[in-house]
């Protein structure tokens, strides 16, 4: 299954630093996880064309897990995640894809996505 929504279109004078958070749960410990996908669009010659933007986990390795008790006393056990890329200056649309293995489940739950500008001054700003 994969399920896709357009986030929105934007323009940007400059590069930015995009940093994706969000948690998941699976319900069976070998069910296969899938890290969301940022696409873009933009228009170029008057053809549009699409692209992947490449995200990395910051401090590889370290990952936080919270657990859930349910009303069926199973336990439940949550991964917080995080992702990190540049996003091109121009005029782009922004798509965000989720997926998982067919006949499986996995619930996505607290996607955060941010926007960070490059802010030159600010190393000259503080002490």
């Amino acid at each position: 299954m994969v399920l896709q929504s357009l986030i929105g279109q934007i323009e940007l004078d400059q590069p930015h630093l995009i940093v994706l958070t969000w948690s998941t749960m699976k319900f069976a410990f070998n069910d296969k996880y899938f890290a969301p996908i940022l696409v873009i669009g933009s228009n170029v010659n008057e053809t549009i064309h699409y692209g992947q933007i490449p995200l990395g986990q910051p401090n590889l390795g370290m990952s936080l897990y919270t657990e859930e008790n349910a009303f069926n006393n199973e336990t439940y056990y949550w991964q917080v995640h995080s992702a990190i890329g540049w996003l091109p200056a121009g005029k782009i649309s922004l798509n965000l894809l989720l997926n998982c293995e067919a006949g499986k489940s996995i619930i996505y739950d607290s996607l955060r996505f941010f926007l960070v500008k490059n802010l030159p001054n600010l190393k000259k700003e503080l002490p």
